[in-house]
């Protein structure tokens, strides 16, 4: 029969060799030179500033959201790259300012990244100027740039209380485009209102924001929650988007169409008497000169 298991006798340890402690009664290593161990809960040294409260998860679904469009992103494109393809675009606009002014668009101010234009519609009896728009190249061309509705003047931007009901001509729907692209529609504005067309207007926004130009190569559009499947990047270096593109948007669904006054009377009888008051005159629009895309 098979005899007792044998006892594994500890091996002998070396001289000058220290015994290794149990994990634990062993103190912790000496953290590297400039390097601090993560604790839980650490309480901050004496006279530091208490550390921000955790924000709530409100704030980090607003702060996470690109939308509304007036809230300016952070810089995060190399300033001087976003500033070379700012002054490319400005030269090529220097190049043709001639034959912009000749259709109503002035160059008014000049900071970067920012441009603004005054829109005027020479072909109008007495040239009205008809708006103001100005142009944002932060984050260019990773971003579009952002194009909004500004007094030319004062360079303040115009809120939707700040306009009349129809300002300006609008960008023609998918149901007037059909109309349009099989018989050129001929008549009064009031013709394709009577069979239930529709004109979308070019400002968008709300009566306490900021006005927008929301078309392809607008930031406004492409950031815009109804445009998520029509990325920027599906448009992006094929000439949307740049300076030129846009100013030719603005002048083609904003002052082109333009072709007379529509006055507005208030009139009031007092007895036999009739009285007329000029109230308003607002620019008319021709539809028949509204763009066929």
């Amino acid at each position: 029969m098979p005899g007792p298991p044998r006892r594994r006798l500890p091996r002998p340890r070396p001289e000058g060799r220290r015994a290794r402690a149990p994990h634990r009664d062993r103190a912790p290593d000496p953290a590297p030179d400039g390097l601090r161990r993560r604790t839980v809960n650490a309480t901050p040294p004496e006279g530091a500033p208490a550390p921000p409260p955790p924000p709530s998860a409100r704030d980090a679904v607003a702060e996470a959201d690109t939308w509304p469009h007036w809230r300016r992103p952070g810089t995060y494109v190399d300033p001087e790259i976003t500033r070379a393809k700012f002054d490319r675009e400005l030269a090529l606009f220097r190049e043709s300012k001639d034959h912009y002014r000749r259709d109503g668009v002035v160059l008014v101010r000049e900071a970067f990244p920012t441009l603004t234009f005054a829109f005027a519609a020479p072909h109008v009896p007495h040239r009205p100027v008809v708006f103001g728009a100005e142009i944002d190249f932060d984050n260019y061309d990773a971003l579009p740039p952002s194009v909004r509705f500004v007094d030319p003047f004062s360079g303040e931007p115009l809120l939707g209380r700040d306009l009349p009901p129809r300002p300006l001509p609008g960008i023609p729907q998918p149901d007037v485009r059909r109309l349009w692209g099989c018989q050129r529609a001929e008549g009064p504005q009031s013709d394709l209102r009577g069979v239930g067309v529709t004109l979308n207007s070019m400002f968008q926004g709300q009566d306490d924001e900021p006005i927008f130009f929301c078309v392809p190569g607008t930031r406004e559009y492409h950031q815009h929650p109804f445009h998520t499947g029509d990325s920027w990047f599906l448009h992006r270096g094929q000439g949307v988007g740049t300076l030129q593109h846009l100013l030719e948007q603005l002048t083609v669904h904003g002052t082109a169409p333009l072709r007379h006054y529509n006055p507005e009377f208030r009139v009031n009888v007092v007895g036999t008497t009739l009285q007329a008051h000029l109230v308003g005159l607002r620019l008319g629009v021709d539809p028949t000169a509204l763009p066929v895309q």
